[in-house]
C-alpha cells in the first residue's frame, strides 16, 4: 500500500542544542512512533540530513541507535527502513499494546490530579478536531502525546519504555488509517478514558484505553489492501 503520509512539522525540533545527534534521535524516534513515516519506507543518509538541515555524521549516529532498539530495521546492504510487521506479528504486539497500555492507565489513576487533568484535556481537544477534518497527519500527532501523558504518570519507567518500544514497531502501520479516518470518531475512547480518569474510576478508563487500541487495529487488520503483497 502506498501513501503520502508526510512528517508532521511537530516532529521536526529544532537542531539547535548540542548534542546534535541525541536531538535528532529524538525527533526521528517521535515520527516513527507517531506513524509520520510510511511502513517499508527506506531512509537514507542523505535525505534525512536534508530533511533537518544538518550534516550526515548526526544522522547516522540516530540512525544506529533507532536500529539497536528495533525502531528500524537494517537489511542487506546496511540499508536502513521503517519497520513494516507483517499481520500477525501486527496483531500481536497491538494485543500486548492493550493490556500494557490500560494497565499503565490503571497505575496512572492514582497520580492524577487536577494540573494534570487540566493538562489531559488540552491534549485531547486536539484529537476529534483532527479526525472530524479527515487530517490523518495531524489525528496521528495529537493521539500520541495524549496516550503517552496518561502513561507518564503511572509512575512506572520500566512499563513505559516497554510500551514506547511496541510504539516504534507498529507505529508506521497507523498510517493505514487513512481508509477509516471516518470510522475513528466511532472508535475511539479518548473522551471516556478522560471522563474516567476524573471521576476516579480506574478500570473503566483502563478498559476504555483497550478498547480503544484493539478497535483501530480491527480497523487496520480488516482492511484486505493494508496486507497486499
Amino acid at each position: 500500500m502506498t501513501m503520502n503520509c508526510s512528517v508532521g512539522t511537530n516532529f521536526i525540533e529544532p537542531l539547535a542544542h548540542a548534542p546534535l545527534q541525541d536531538r535528532l534521535y529524538v525527533s526521528l524516534r517521535k515520527a516513527i512512533m507517531a506513524g509520520q513515516f510510511n511502513p517499508g519506507r527506506k531512509l537514507t543518509v542523505r535525505e534525512l540530513a536534508a530533511m533537518f538541515h544538518t550534516s550526515p555524521m548526526p544522522v547516522r549516529a540516530a540512525l544506529s541507535r533507532l536500529v539497536a532498539e528495533g525502531g528500524l530495521d537494517q537489511r542487506a546492504g546496511g540499508f536502513v527502513y521503517v519497520p513494516n510487521p507483517d499481520r500477525k506479528t501486527f496483531s500481536q504486539i497491538m494485543e500486548l499494546r492493550a493490556v500494557l497500555e490500560a494497565l499503565a492507565t490503571r497505575k496512572a489513576a492514582a497520580n492524577i490530579n487536577r494540573k494534570a487533568l487540566v493538562k489531559l484535556k488540552k491534549l485531547a481537544r486536539q484529537i476529534n478536531p483532527a479526525a472530524q477534518k479527515r487530517d490523518l497527519a495531524k489525528y496521528l500527532e495529537a493521539n500520541k502525546p495524549f496516550k503517552l501523558a496518561i502513561y507518564e504518570y503511572s509512575g512506572d519507567e520500566t512499563l513505559f519504555g516497554v510500551i514506547e518500544n511496541l510504539w516504534l514497531k507498529v507505529g508506521p502501520l497507523l498510517s493505514y488509517l487513512s481508509d477509516g479516518l471516518d470510522q475513528v470518531m466511532a472508535v475511539n475512547f479518548h473522551d471516556e478514558a478522560l471522563h474516567c480518569l476524573e471521576t476516579g474510576d480506574a478500570e473503566a478508563a483502563a478498559a476504555a484505553i483497550a478498547r480503544d487500541i484493539r478497535s483501530g487495529a480491527e480497523l487496520i487488520l480488516d482492511n484486505p489492501k493494508n496486507w497486499e503483497g
